[in-house]
């Protein structure tokens, strides 16, 4: 099996050999030019997961991209992008699900793993606007660690530092021009899950 470099050095040859643009490659992977020329120079370690697109873009196939028999091409499986939930609903209760991304099962630490889309710029330069965040469904997280929570009355979860203080829960943004959040019992949330890793430029 291939290497990363020479994952790319491969389909590098193809793309050239085919007279395609780092653009034209981008927009027919439905990926962000910048992602693909960060992919493409090695600055960053190409996805895996996206390797499918990628080859039917170059008229090929995952197993000679990674020069693999079909047999060892490790199998992806479907990862729900949450967009809302009812605050007296659960993760695994079928909540509002945008679309679905590829995700290779050794990535997930739990099948039940699901992603949600920050909308704002609170978690900067933590999480940055627009990105992808894959969550662990789990109802506590420890202090300090990045929660997905779920504030009553409102049916899209937000991303936040949990802090605990005298058995208070605080809702931190990394982004300081924001103001802390805190539940009680006039503002009640729960912990759905915990971020365990942050998708850029998907």
């Amino acid at each position: 099996m291939r290497n990363n470099s020479e994952i790319i050095d491969y389909m590098n040859k193809i793309r050239e050999q085919k007279h395609m643009s780092i653009s034209e490659l981008a927009r027919k992977t439905n990926v962000a030019k910048s992602s693909v020329s960060l992919y493409f120079n090695k600055t960053r370690k190409f996805p895996l997961n996206r390797l499918a697109p990628f080859a039917n873009a170059l008229g090929t196939s995952p197993e000679k991209i990674l020069n693999v028999t079909p047999n060892n091409v490790e199998r992806v499986v479907k990862v729900p992008l949450i967009g809302s939930i009812t605050y007296d609903s659960t993760i695994t209760t079928k909540p509002n699900i945008d679309s679905y991304q590829e995700e290779a099962p050794t990535n997930l630490p739990n099948p039940d793993c699901f992603f949600l889309q920050c909308k704002d710029d609170s978690m900067e330069p933590t999480i940055p606007n627009h990105a992808l965040v894959l969550v662990n469904p789990q109802n506590s997280v420890e202090h300090g660690e990045i929660a997905a929570v779920l504030i009553a009355g409102d049916k899209k979860p937000k991303l936040k530092r949990i802090k605990y203080q005298n058995n208070l829960v605080f809702l931190i943004s990394d982004n300081r021009a924001y103001e802390p959040i805190v539940l009680s019992k006039d503002l009640p949330g729960k912990i759905i899950g915990k971020a365990i890793r942050v998708n850029i430029n998907l």
